[in-house]
């Protein structure tokens, strides 16, 4: 196995500087918040990793791991919520409670034995089996860690439990369908019993046969390291199956060790290495997408504790993988310090095979941010993106222009279509932009003519970032509403356009801001490969200024119900961009710090830093108080983009 591939990330920035996959969507399932009272009281529990996915009779079911503070600190759930679409997500419920651990049994490394009281941390590669009867198991693992150094997954262990996921989302009881018996424990010394007490005979034949399936407990072994033969491949950590051409299959761990069965896992190759994989201890993906393509997602960073970008690539044969591509580069701060919360995007993982196909063009994925909140994203498939190698649009327009002075290419225009479909709840409402219309922040109504033609056409090739406390909404009579009250994160929406040389690039935007709250407005033009060129920024106090690297420069004030139409004008070959605001020149041209114009972003929110390789792992809590701001709202009216040729002499004199 190997990655042939010549595009690498760049480890300084969260980008990578790789060229993004268009349309991928990421929503925030889980936000961690210890002001949010816990649901067996005392503060909210800040430590969530290890998701894992399902879709199961239409609805996405996430599992994942929760500790108060940090990974390895007891006590430790397993919690899951659901889905009907990806986006909106229930309150999340205990799938596999605390575990108080038999006195007598453990022996730590050091020989020592434990407190009475102790309490197990949970720690499983494995969340998910739909049975062949259609039952859906979900499973969790107990382990130990008498100290944070102590790893749960060493083999000293107590077991795996299962449990079934009814129709209605209830579940049944919790059994044991593995002890660790090697470490001593057994059904006298445990505190769940055996599946095969079940009264329920499909559930335990849907149990017993689980247990046949190699593939799939082929993830149990990190946990389990047993010796008693059950495991036909050792010496691994997250491993994930995909299916590879000739019958046979691929399983890949972390730290991109991998090895090839022919058999379903009855037998596998010698354990071996990626070739050309850069990579650290962080999960690795590999599956097979819709399209019959092989899709290999990691953090492409040789930098363990610093966890970005999250990238695909890409392969005809799930063998050798080619062409590194963005999925996703958004790193908020950490608001939560712990033991191993490490920054960035942790551990994806998808949806195994058996357990469900959400959509036939495309693949969804979860993943830990920063080990604090949990995260879904959908990526299109296929993995291409909107821009060539050369930088290039991958699909420019029809060329129509020819050499004479200002001619003009036909306009692209992006944008939405006429039925709302992005929602978000947030902890506090929103300002209502439903019903007879949007309200500023004061409440009083915003009237909003309808457009007779947003503009907007395509917005399924926007990619988008979301928040739970910020919202997204689409409606058809005005544009695209953008609204967030996070205070350290965020929402964005951000699509790639077409740039051809030799032309000049009109951006024209129409915006009305709908309630000044306490986030700003930002629009930022990108290179294509996540470098920022030049942002517009609406700040909180009513004005708009022009922002480049660490510099701002006023243009004018704005006002909350007004509609507000910005031309940003560039000349990449020049380096130039001119801008004008209702027709009003900014008076001044700014310097444009990108070869190419690659996208426009709208980002409602801010961070209050940036995080870098130089960010302490071991800083405090961040002291901006984790609730809810005043939101802020602000609609996208039209988005449209023209291209114009130079003239013949303007070319020749700049040759």
């Amino acid at each position: 196995m190997k990655y042939i591939g010549t595009e690498q990330a760049e480890a300084s920035r969260h980008h990578g500087r790789l060229q993004p996959v268009p349309g991928v969507r990421h929503y925030q399932a889980v936000r961690a918040c210890r002001l949010k009272p816990d649901l067996e009281g005392g503060p909210g529990w800040t430590f969530h990793n290890a998701p894992m996915l399902a879709f199961w009779r239409q609805r996405f079911y996430l599992q994942y791991i929760t500790c108060p503070v940090e990974e390895n600190h007891p006590p430790a759930r397993t919690m899951i919520t659901s889905s009907a679409d990806g986006k909106e997500w229930t309150e999340p419920v205990i799938a596999f409670p605390s575990y108080v651990i038999p006195v007598g049994v453990y022996s730590g490394p050091d020989g020592a034995d434990l407190p009475s009281g102790s309490l197990a941390v949970m720690h499983q590669r494995m969340g998910f089996y739909t049975a062949a009867d259609g039952r859906l198991l979900t499973l969790g693992f107990y382990g130990i860690s008498p100290v944070l150094s102590v790893m749960p997954n060493d083999g000293r262990g107590i077991g795996r439990v299962v449990r079934e996921i009814y129709p209605d989302g209830s579940m049944g009881p919790i059994y044991f369908i593995r002890l660790n018996a090697h470490a001593g424990w057994n059904a006298g010394n445990t505190g769940y019993p055996s599946y095969t007490e079940s009264p329920d005979e499909g559930f335990v034949e849907a149990c017993r046969l689980l247990l046949q399936d190699r593939l799939a407990t082929a993830q149990w072994w990190e946990e389990d390291q047993s010796e008693d033969g059950f495991y036909p491949l050792t010496g691994y950590k997250a491993l994930s199956c995909y299916p590879l051409p000739g019958n046979k299959v691929a399983g890949i761990g972390k730290n991109g060790k991998y090895a090839l069965s022919e058999d379903d896992g009855e037998s596998w190759t010698e354990t071996g290495e990626i070739d050309g994989l850069v990579t650290a201890g962080s999960k690795l993906w590999g599956q097979q997408t819709p399209d019959g393509k092989y899709a290999l997602l990691y953090n492409p960073s040789p930098n363990n504790a610093y966890r970005w970008p999250l990238a695909a690539a890409v392969s005809e044969d799930g063998l050798h993988f080619d062409k590194l591509r963005l999925i996703g580069g958004e790193v908020p701060p950490r608001r939560y310090t712990g033991f191993y919360k490490f920054y960035g995007l942790n551990y994806v993982r998808g949806i195994s095979a058996g357990n469900g196909t959400p959509e036939e063009d495309a693949i969804w994925v979860a993943y830990s941010m920063n080990k604090e909140d949990i995260w879904v994203a959908r990526i299109p498939v296929p993995l291409v993106p909107d821009f060539r190698d050369d930088g290039d649009a991958a699909a420019p327009p029809a060329d129509t222009d020819t050499d004479t002075d200002a001619s003009t290419l036909e306009g692209r225009v992006y944008g939405l279509s006429d039925t709302p479909i992005e929602t978000a709840k947030a902890a506090a409402p929103m300002p209502d932009t439903g019903g007879s219309g949007p309200v500023s922040a004061a409440g009083q109504p915003c009237e909003m003519p309808a457009l007779s033609s947003s503009g907007l056409e395509d917005f399924d090739r926007w990619s988008i970032y979301r928040p739970k406390w910020s919202e997204i909404r689409l409606r058809g009579d005005s544009g695209l509403i953008l609204s967030s009250r996070d205070p350290y994160d965020y929402v964005k929406v951000e699509k790639a356009f077409a740039f051809r040389a030799g032309h000049q690039t009109d951006v024209t935007i129409g915006i009305r801001p709908l309630a000044i709250g306490t986030v700003p407005l930002t629009i930022e033009l990108t290179d294509g490969r996540g470098e920022t060129a030049v942002g517009l920024h609406w700040s909180t106090d009513g004005r708009i200024s022009v922002l480049q690297e660490e510099s701002g420069v006023f243009l004018q004030t704005y006002e909350e119900g007004a509609e507000y139409e910005c031309v940003l004008s560039i000349d990449p070959e020049n380096g130039r961009l001119s801008l004008s605001i209702d027709g009003t020149s900014a008076g001044k041209l700014f310097e444009y710090h990108a070869a190419k114009a690659g996208t426009v972003a709208f980002k409602v929110g801010e961070r209050p830093f940036r995080v870098s390789l130089d960010t302490p792992l071991d800083g405090g809590d961040l002291s901006i108080p984790d609730e809810p701001l005043l939101p802020s709202a602000y609609c996208i009216r039209y988005v449209k983009l023209q291209s114009s040729r130079y003239s013949n002499r303007v070319q020749a004199e700049r040759r």
